[in-house]
C-alpha cells in the first residue's frame, strides 16, 4: 500500500461539501463517511413514513424535520472531515482512495438513494391507501 503524508484539509471539505461523506472517504474513513450517507437517506425515509402514515404531503413535514437536520448533519460532516484531515498524521491509501472510486461514488449516490427513497414511497403508498381501501369498504 503507499503511504501518503498528508490529507489536504481544503480538499476534504470540498469533497463533502460537494457529496455527503466523501471527504471521510478521502481522509480513509470509508465506513463513517457512508454511515453519514446513510443518516441522510434515513431522513428521508423517515419522512415519507411520517407523511404517509399521517396522511400528509412529505413536503410539509419536511420544512419542519428533514431541512434543519440536514443541514445539521451536512455542516457537521464538513466540519469533522476538515478536523479529521488536519489531524491525521498520514494514510495508509486503500482500494477506494482514487478519482474513479470518488467519481464513481459522486455519480451513482444520488441514483441508489433516489430509487431507494422511490422505492419507500411506492410501498408506503401501497400499504396505507390499500388500508384505507379496505377500511372505506
Amino acid at each position: 500500500m503507499d503511504v501518503q503524508n498528508k490529507r489536504y484539509p481544503v480538499v476534504a471539505g470540498v469533497m463533502a461539501f460537494l457529496m455527503v461523506g466523501m471527504g471521510h472517504m478521502y481522509c480513509g474513513q470509508f465506513k463513517r463517511g457512508c454511515i453519514i450517507a446513510l443518516a441522510i437517506l434515513g431522513f428521508n425515509i423517515l419522512i415519507n413514513i411520517i407523511a404517509a402514515a399521517i396522511g400528509g404531503s412529505a413536503v410539509e413535514y419536511s420544512s419542519y424535520i428533514l431541512i434543519p437536520g440536514v443541514i445539521l448533519v451536512f455542516i457537521w460532516q464538513i466540519v469533522d472531515a476538515v478536523k479529521i484531515a488536519k489531524k491525521t498524521p498520514q494514510i495508509i491509501l486503500k482500494p477506494y482512495n482514487n478519482f474513479l472510486m470518488y467519481l464513481l461514488y459522486f455519480l451513482l449516490l444520488p441514483i441508489i438513494c433516489g430509487l431507494i427513497i422511490l422505492l419507500v414511497t411506492i410501498l408506503l403508498g401501497i400499504l396505507f391507501v390499500g388500508a384505507e381501501a379496505v377500511a372505506q369498504s
